[in-house]
């Protein structure tokens, strides 16, 4: 498949956008996921390719963060277990799906964030420093599984 010219400074100007968000606020799968879609990967492949970018991010986002002493690991190993499980329920309903329904599936995921994102788009920008003391409630916990 031969792009057009003017394909390449969109696909860059898709990626530095997505990389500002993802900086910023997150949500950068808004730009990127529909953009590889647009490029003609199949919206199975699309996902697939974005989760790579994924994994890098916050690979060099912990390192990063760990290297200027920001990177409070306390209590984090009540929510590896959840996120985990939850990472391999979601792939493995991902290759279950056919293209139609991943289809379906992105849609809906994708009107969601960004209709989260909008409602109130200073909540993302703001610092947090919210904490618990022992375990998190099991709710927060069954939300970062759906997550």
């Amino acid at each position: 498949m031969e792009l057009s010219w003017y394909i390449y400074p969109l696909v860059l100007l898709a990626g530095v956008t997505a990389g500002g968000m993802n900086a910023l606020a997150g949500s950068g799968s808004l730009v990127t996921l529909p953009a590889l879609v647009w490029l003609g990967l199949p919206s199975t492949i699309a996902n697939g390719t974005n989760r790579v970018g994924i994994v890098v991010q916050c690979l060099i986002g912990v390192e990063t963060f760990r290297q200027g002493d920001e990177l409070d690991l306390e209590g984090t190993h009540w929510l590896i277990g959840p996120a985990a499980l939850g990472a391999l329920v979601g792939a493995w309903i991902a290759t279950r799906l056919d293209a139609a329904q991943t289809d379906m599936v992105i849609g809906v995921v994708m009107i969601g964030m960004l209709g989260v994102l909008l409602a109130d788009p200073q909540t993302w920008l703001r610092e947090t420093t919210e904490t618990f003391e022992g375990r998190p409630p099991w709710w927060l916990l069954g939300l970062l599984f759906v997550v």
